[in-house]
Formats: C-alpha cells, structure tokens, sequence
C-alpha cells in the first residue's frame, strides 16, 4: 500500500522530536515526492527521501559528507548499503527486508552508539 507524502511526513515531525536530532529540514517535498534531513550533529544526519507515485525509498546515515549506512528501495524490493562497505548493494535475505523509517532510525542510533559517534 502506497503511503501520502502527508503520512510520511507527520511520520518524520514525529520522530524528530526524539532528542537525539538538533533539527529537521525539509529538502524538498512535492506530491509525490519527500526528501529531508534529520540532523543530529553538524557532520552527521539521516537523509530520507520517498517517493509515493513509485515504489521508491531511500535511507542514509550521512558522516562527513559520506554514506555511512544505508537502506534502499527500487521497484518495491529492498537493498542495504552495509557500514563495511557502504558503496555495494547487499540484496541478501536479511539486507533485502522491508524497513520502516522508524525502524531505520532505531537501528542508526545503535550504529552511532556502537561506533562511538554519539
């Protein structure tokens, strides 16, 4: 089932309200289309970008200008851009299920905590 924008983003004011995020912008947001940042520190956010009108998303754990971690969604399957190796796609079983934006965020403040970046 295809989400609004609307949903998406009620989702997102939401989630930044957890203390963990200094902010969120709004990058862009059409009809169809929501690109924002969930800011925690100067050099480190969560890009979230969906798109209603396809069966695309994408989530980013951002350092230093750099994907750090990553969950994406092309034609309604999953991928992961795993820490070790942010740049491939890893379409295994576990990397290819399907991911919540509140489930992302959940599994990037383990990654910022175990990582030792918050």
């Amino acid at each position: 089932m295809k989400r609004s924008i609307e949903n998406i983003l009620n989702e997102l004011i939401q989630i930044a309200r957890d203390p963990l995020f200094q902010k969120m912008d709004i990058l862009d947001m059409t009809i169809s289309i929501l690109k924002a940042r969930l800011v925690i520190d100067t050099d480190i956010y969560i890009q979230i970008y969906e798109n209603a009108r396809k069966p695309k998303a994408s989530y980013t754990l951002i350092v230093g200008n750099n994907r750090f971690y990553g969950k994406d969604m092309r034609e309604g399957f999953w991928h992961e851009h795993p820490i070790d190796n942010p740049e491939i796609h890893d379409d295994s079983e576990e990397a290819s299920r399907s991911i919540t934006i509140f489930e992302f965020v959940q599994e990037v403040k383990g990654i910022l905590i175990q990582k030792e970046l918050i």
